[in-house]
């Protein structure tokens, strides 16, 4: 394969002579060169030379030269014979990972399109992914960002910033500029301008104003006050300076000149009421003034009700708590006192000169005293006496309580006290006004004995045994009437319903229990014997027979309670007769008695048991047997 080489070996060669493998890779003749190798001259040889390592596939050495990259690399995508980790500036992703320019207008962008900028150069705006001049109206360029961003909705356009107006929309709630602010009204000393669309300057006179002169005023500063539209220094006659509203204020029409809107402040009056007195204008002086002068009335002394003068000694007439009048002056009358030419009631009731019966009752009056009797008491005011409200049947205690009288109502809202009378009307409280029942009952304040029942009465209560018990007199800590409660003994007694005589009765704290007889079926108060058993199948002959038993009724299977004493029994009451009969010995010979009649069928357990029939010699029983084993 070698054309020359430097050894015996296929990796010897230094040059390659066959066409199968012509290219020369380091020193082994190949075929052909790798996908991330270029082919080159060299000395007269064709060689494999390796890529660039940004390079997957390229077309010379450097990094310039590369086809295509590792798109899995850090490396991935192609710009221009360039493996780049990431597009410049001006170009975006297209497709393959290759970098294609953006428009000329952009400064970046996302696409091929003038509408895919995402940056512009300078003095470009971005403005919804393009790039353009002048940002629309209502937008600005960002200094920053570079993008047109919406002005403020007061603007309808702006510079620099969104809040910098530069014009305002004239059909908004906004549309006068002033210093960058689109307004709804302009600031004190400047008026909205129709023609300008823009606040302009009120004349000097004017702190604010609806035009450019003197007389378009609306309101004024300092010493100036609004008239007309103007801003004058002085009102002229008839109106005054209002310095509230600061603007100048008619007269009450009462008044020539005035300081205030009121008829109380005329400072001149009009020739129909010319006399001036206390800020208002009269045709005469009113009452307690004089005329002082031919514009002007005086205010008469306080003593005085009229007078031709302003000290006391002109009175004319005289008030009524100075009633008379001596050398043109007024003097006090009874009840008053002379205090530096006034009169001043005298408290007759505070001073201790009045003659009531005591200081609670006297009341002052103008000039005099009223006295009344205190409550509980009786008479004129002057003389009282105590009410006895308790005798007279005047207080309102309930029936059950005891009243007691107190003098007048001292110290007390009302002249008597009640008190519930427990002697009279033991098993009651309350206030005296109300008194209800104790109940000792629920209140467990009673003393009845144990075993007994309390019952709550109308100012009382009482003890009742409980069932099984009975009282028993007797002197104790509980026993409430003398009687304590003791256990009844039903059994001693005879009083229990247990069935006789095959019924056992046992005595109970406050109560018995019934039980039967040993081999007697029932709860106690019905007893019954059990049925005799049935004969075994085949029973062996008896030998020897017993005797024949005797005509005499045999135990009754369901006896019941005598209502009567019974017949002589043919067996002894107890113990109970035996289920079967005992094979011996044979039972006694019974006293001769009548023949009964044929006996009844053996009845079954479960009814109740009847009456015991009349004693009858029994048929002859058949032959006993031994008991079953």
């Amino acid at each position: 394969l070698c054309s020359t080489c430097s050894g015996p070996l296929s990796t010897d060669c230094l040059s390659c002579s066959s066409a199968d493998a012509a290219f020369l890779r380091g020193s082994t003749c190949v075929g052909e060169c790798l996908d991330s190798e270029y082919v080159s001259q060299l000395g007269g040889s064709t060689v494999c030379e390796p890529c660039h390592e940004s390079c997957l596939e390229c077309s010379g050495p450097g990094s310039t030269a590369c086809l295509s990259c590792d798109g899995n690399g850090t490396l991935s995508f192609f710009d221009d014979g360039s493996c780049v980790s990431a597009c410049p500036a001006n170009k975006f992703e297209g497709e393959n990972r290759t970098c294609a320019s953006c428009d000329s207008s952009c400064a970046s962008c996302d696409g091929a399109s003038p509408l895919n900028c995402t940056a512009c150069s300078a003095d470009w705006a971005l403005e919804a992914g393009t790039c353009v001049s002048d940002c629309m109206a209502g937008a600005f360029k960002h200094p920053q960002t570079g993008l047109c961003e919406a002005c403020n909705t007061t603007c309808m356009d702006c510079f620099g910033t969104g809040s910098n107006c530069t014009s305002c929309d004239d059909s908004g709630d906004t549309p006068f500029l002033e210093a960058g602010e689109c307004l709804g009204d302009c600031p004190s000393g400047r008026y909205p301008s129709q023609a300008t669309q823009q606040c302009e300057p009120c004349d000097s006179t004017c702190s604010t104003c609806a035009g450019p002169t003197s007389a378009d005023c609306v309101s004024c500063e300092g010493e100036r006050f609004l008239l007309s539209g103007t801003c004058a220094t002085s009102c002229g006659a008839g109106r005054y300076p209002d310095s509230l509203l600061g603007a100048c204020q008619p007269c009450d029409e009462s008044c020539d000149a005035c300081l205030g809107p009121s008829s109380k402040n005329c400072t001149a009056c009009p020739a129909h009421a010319p006399l001036l007195h206390d800020g208002g204008c009269h045709a005469a002086c009113p009452a307690q003034t004089y005329l002082e002068s031919a514009a002007a009335c005086g205010a008469c002394d306080a003593t005085c009700a009229s007078c031709d003068g302003p000290t006391s000694y002109n009175c004319l007439t005289c008030p009524s708590h100075l009633p008379h009048l001596l050398y043109s002056q007024c003097s006090c009358g009874a009840g008053y006192n002379s205090t530096g030419g006034t009169c001043s009631d005298i408290d007759e009731c505070a001073d201790g000169t009045h003659d009531c019966f005591s200081a609670s009752s006297c009341a002052n009056t103008a000039g005099g005293y009223t006295c009344s009797c205190p409550d509980g008491y009786a008479g004129d005011g002057r003389t009282c006496s105590d009410v006895d409200e308790c005798a007279d049947g005047g207080h309102t205690c309930d029936p059950r309580a005891a009243c007691t009288n107190l003098i007048g109502a001292e110290g007390a809202s009302l002249g008597f006290a009640c008190e519930c009378d427990n002697t009279t009307y033991p098993g009651f409280e309350g206030d005296g006004f109300f008194c209800t029942d104790i109940d000792e009952c629920s209140r467990d304040t009673n003393d009845c004995p144990l075993e007994s029942t309390c019952t709550n009465m109308e100012g009382n209560f009482s003890c009742s045994c409980n069932a099984g018990f009975q009282p028993l007199p007797e002197e104790c800590e509980m026993c409430h009437g003398g009687f304590n409660c003791t256990d009844i003994n039903e059994c001693e007694e005879g009083i229990d319903n247990c069935h006789d005589p095959w019924g056992v009765c046992t005595n109970t704290h406050g109560s018995f229990n019934c039980s039967c007889a040993p081999d007697y079926g029932g709860d106690g108060i019905i007893c019954y014997a059990p049925p005799p058993s049935p004969p075994p199948p085949s029973p062996p002959p008896p030998s020897p027979p017993p005797p024949s038993p005797p005509p005499s009724a045999p135990p009754p299977a369901y006896p019941s309670p005598p209502t009567s004493p019974p017949p002589p029994p043919l067996t002894p009451p107890s113990p109970p007769p035996p289920l079967l009969p005992p094979p011996s010995p044979p039972p006694p010979s019974p006293p001769p008695s009548p023949p009964p009649p044929s006996p009844p069928p053996s009845p079954t357990p479960s009814p109740p048991p009847p009456s015991p029939p009349p004693s009858q010699p029994p048929p002859s029983p058949p032959p006993p047997s031994p008991p079953p084993p």
